[in-house]
């Protein structure tokens, strides 16, 4: 068990975030470097107030599906297009990202949406709802 545990271990420090718009699996987001865009009937657009970046899919971890797909010449890298709703207690809600191949980058990135908290957008002052869209790229190194 241990010795899973530590290969575990490995094998998710190969999940890394080299780029732009790239951040580390299960790791909290930087507001700063977040790139949201909302629409909305709003004066100030919402703002992540808190939230980590999808896991990495362990199974895509495993060192033969990766060799396997380095030798068939497909991609180390998964991008998700994510949209959704953030209400005006700055949940995040009505998750749709693209799908991806193998499904479980974009189950990820939903479940991971959902939990994120904002500042939501204001009109006059008051909260608002507002419509928003980011884009998430998983990338093995």
């Amino acid at each position: 068990m241990t010795r899973l545990l530590l290969i575990a271990c490995v094998l998710a420090g190969m999940a890394a975030c080299a780029q732009p718009g790239h951040y580390r699996p299960n790791h909290p987001l930087d507001a700063e470097r977040f790139g949201l865009r909302c629409d909305g009937d709003f004066d100030q657009a919402p703002s992540l107030l808190a939230g980590k970046s999808p896991v990495f899919p362990v199974g895509m971890l495993n060192p033969e599906v990766i060799e396997d797909r380095k030798i068939r010449h497909l991609p180390l890298e998964w991008w998700v297009d994510t949209t959704f709703s953030v209400d005006a207690d700055g949940r995040a809600s009505d998750v749709h990202a693209t799908p991806t191949s193998p499904q479980t980058f974009s189950d990820h990135m939903v479940v991971a949406v959902k939990s994120w908290r904002f500042t939501p957008a204001s009109k006059d002052g008051v909260a608002v709802a507002s419509r928003c869209s980011t884009r998430f790229g998983y990338t093995l190194e």
